[in-house]
């Protein structure tokens, strides 16, 4: 059975009330991450958008976990050449996101809002999406006998880390990254290299 009109309607505002709450607490500047704010960029008053979420800290938590999204699927790679390329796109593609600005407002916001609503942490992911994703990766590879480790958590940690570097830092201080895409690609290629010869895997011949 579908929505009736009154569920329709909610979800309509529930939507808008997102939208605003997104470019408020992501986009705008803290001392604009106000309820009063959120009204106005929905276009509707305080009381509508508490018919909806109860609280502050309910759209909060909203906010947060519509931030973290599924991983795609993880499969092992198929031959021991692919292991190297595809690791390197799989940290390409972390790199992009702990550059992502949403993703960084996102972990802002947690921080900023922690004394008010210290329990906004535990709706915050207890492992990053990239190191879960990494993990999901190497342990797949691992069961399909490619390459040999102890603690997938510990390997995860050491790869990022290489992979990484001050980079999250930077970008949670709202600094520019001084590296161009071309570095960044170099130190993806680097860091599988290394890690995968530490884990005991063969090169293809040339």
């Amino acid at each position: 059975m579908g929505l009736t009109e009154p569920d329709r309607h909610t979800a309509g505002l529930r939507t808008r009330i997102m939208a605003a709450a997104r470019d408020v607490f992501l986009l705008g500047p803290p001392e604009r991450a106000t309820m009063d704010s959120v009204a106005q960029a929905a276009g509707m008053s305080k009381k509508t958008i508490y018919r909806v979420f109860s609280s502050q800290f309910e759209l909060l938590r909203a906010l947060i976990e519509e931030g973290v999204a599924d991983n795609p699927p993880v499969r092992a790679p198929a031959t021991q050449s692919d292991l190297e390329p595809e690791l390197a796109d799989i940290l390409g593609r972390i790199l992009k996101l702990v550059a992502d600005p949403g993703s960084n407002a996102l972990l802002r916001l947690i921080f900023i809002e922690l004394r008010r609503y210290p329990h906004l942490i535990q709706h915050a992911p207890q492992r990053s999406r990239g190191h879960e994703y990494v993990a999901s990766w190497l342990t797949a590879t691992r069961d399909a006998g490619h390459i040999e480790f102890d603690d997938v958590d510990e390997a995860a940690t050491m790869l990022l880390g290489m992979t990484l570097q001050d980079l999250p830092m930077k970008m949670m201080l709202g600094m520019d990254s001084d590296l161009d895409a071309e570095t960044l690609s170099r130190r993806c290629r680097e860091a599988a290299r290394v890690f995968l010869v530490g884990c005991g895997a063969r090169r293809p011949a040339d």
